[in-house]
């Protein structure tokens, strides 16, 4: 069998050797390799940067997919043939992160997949969906699933504003992954054409910081002066301070990289302390979050996590948030709702997306209005959001009339013959510019 190993430090020193055909003990499984991606981790175990510590020789990678080849004495999860991909973290299986979890990393504490054949143990896999290729699957365990893990945890909704860090592979995952749920998202790079290429998929804002270093104040600028909701922070000391000061009160950092590199303190600003806090972080509402890969918690949610990473959900926006709510795509601006009531598939209105108009269709979701189960679909006017609530025909509609409460004005109306609660966190003049839209669909 062929393998790269890292017997000395420096990309250089990689050498190309052969061994024996490993074979699987007790509950492990020999996986082929068709495919690996390389992280920026990986270039900096190369170079000794990441842990020069690290025993060698290893081989490197953390990231591969490929087909079960063999399975050892006991394996119950796997046969041969079937199409897998590896963890990032081969102990985190389940819950918080523990030093005994972290430990195991591929390409780290134990050798990774730049090799021919690799053994690893039959929880250390995941199942690799049809509709994915290898060259796709193997993209995913290290900056994928971080980036969903990172979302995940940031309490966000359809309001919420996300900060993406760079081009990379983590950033571009949570760009897409917050596309998804209908999120806004800014973005800075160093390089327009980068940037220009996130606008494609998605980035509603976009900054160079090379023009522009003071990127936090253009943050503040864009979320009227509050921050945003969550930073993927994938730059380390030299970028937390300013990821501090463009985050939301009550927001979350999630710190990912360390692409900055810097080992110097970090001088945290002044900007919203709390002098009787401690010293090293006098933060009021926020939480800083380190976050890692390799969870197969992932497993246990598998129709989400999958539905999150199917293949056309990169492809399509649309189409991968039909797959998760009631929105079925018919062009690129017309929708389909298909409401959800007590198991019945209601008669369906057609709803517009009004981005021509300034009210752009971003996402949908199924929540509850009055007791009733119904979907919900997520329109975006500026910084402002606009929930349309679409209720089962002939049902009565709560509350009534109009409404304010806790800043929100909710307003019904009658959509394609059914009525639909307008929420909306926008002022009541705009909100009519909206519903008026609404009545011309009806009226068409």
């Amino acid at each position: 069998m062929r393998f790269w190993q890292i017997s000395t430090f420096g990309i250089d020193s990689l050498e190309f050797a052969e061994r024996p055909m490993p074979r699987p003990g007790p509950g492990e499984v020999l996986m082929k390799i068709r495919a690996i991606s390389f992280n920026y981790r990986d270039l900096l175990m190369v170079k000794g940067a990441y842990n020069p510590k690290m025993r060698l020789p290893r081989v490197p990678c953390s990231d591969g997919a490929g087909e079960v080849a063999e399975v050892g004495e006991g394996v119950t999860r796997w046969k041969p043939g079937d199409r897998v991909a590896g963890i990032f973290m081969q102990n985190w299986l389940d819950g918080p992160p523990t030093p005994a979890k972290v430990k195991g990393a591929l390409g780290g504490d134990v050798d990774g997949m730049l090799a021919e054949y690799v053994v690893l143990n039959e929880t250390g896999l995941v199942a690799l969906p049809e509709y994915l290729s290898f060259e796709e699957g193997a993209t995913l365990p290290c900056a994928a699933v971080t980036a969903w893990n990172a979302l995940r945890v940031g309490n966000l909704d359809p309001r919420s504003t996300v900060l993406i860090q760079g081009t990379g592979g983590v950033s571009i995952f949570a760009l897409q992954f917050a596309k998804l749920r209908g999120l806004r998202v800014l973005g800075i790079s160093s390089s327009d054409a980068k940037l220009a290429h996130a606008r494609d998929l998605g980035l509603d804002a976009v900054l160079n910081y090379s023009q522009t270093p003071e990127w936090d104040k253009w943050v503040l600028e864009e979320t009227s002066g509050e921050g945003v909701d969550l930073v993927v922070e994938v730059g380390g000391v030299g970028t937390l301070p300013r990821s501090l000061r463009a985050l939301k009160m009550g927001g979350v950092i999630a710190q990912i990289g360390v692409l900055t590199g810097s080992a110097e303190p970090l001088p945290l600003p002044a900007r919203r302390r709390v002098p009787s806090a401690p010293a090293w972080l006098r933060y009021a509402a926020c939480a800083l979050l380190a976050f890692g890969a390799g969870a197969l918690a992932m497993r246990e949610r598998a129709p989400g996590a999958q539905a999150q990473l199917e293949h056309d959900a990169f492809a399509s926006h649309w189409r991968a948030l039909a797959a998760a709510t009631p929105v079925d795509v018919v062009s690129s601006d017309r929708h389909t709702v298909k409401p959800w009531f007590a198991g019945k598939v209601a008669q369906a209105p057609v709803v517009r997306d009004f981005a021509d108009q300034g009210f752009p269709l971003v996402g949908g979701r199924i929540d509850y209005l009055g007791g009733a189960r119904v979907p919900v679909l997520v329109y975006r006017h500026g910084q402002h959001v606009i929930d349309v609530f679409v209720l089962p025909a002939g049902s009565a509609v709560p509350g009534g009339g109009s409404m304010q409460d806790s800043g929100y004005t909710l307003r019904f109306v009658t959509l394609a013959g059914q009525p639909a609660a307008v929420v909306a966190d926008t002022d009541a003049s705009e909100l009519a510019k909206f519903v008026a839209l609404l009545d011309g669909v009806t009226a068409g």
